[in-house]
């Protein structure tokens, strides 16, 4: 059963001889069990923009993005991924090690 909900996300951005920069993000979406998890959908701009879809599941969470930006990214628990994370402007390689 799918369910309307409040998403609040924080996050931070470290880079080496910079100071931390900090952002927060409220909007709403829906939630919904799937595949023995939880997937989470949310726009994260009001004009939607960006679209975010999240897959939690038992050991890894899988993000992806569509829209003005598009990327997959999955976070494993002791796992390297490697994704692109594509820009307007160009197309940005992550690696992504959970810990």
């Amino acid at each position: 059963m799918e369910r309307r909900v409040s998403v609040r996300m924080l996050s931070e951005q470290r880079c080496p001889g910079m100071e931390a920069e900090h952002s927060e993000v409220r909007t709403s979406g829906t939630l919904a069990p799937e595949d023995g998890g939880w997937r989470l959908h949310y726009d994260e701009d009001a004009a939607g923009a960006a679209h975010t879809s999240m897959l939690a599941g038992e050991e890894r969470i899988t993000l992806r993005r569509s829209g003005a930006v598009r990327a997959e990214m999955v976070f494993a628990e002791g796992e390297r991924h490697t994704t692109l994370y594509e820009l307007a402007f160009g197309t940005l390689p992550l690696d992504i090690l959970t810990e």
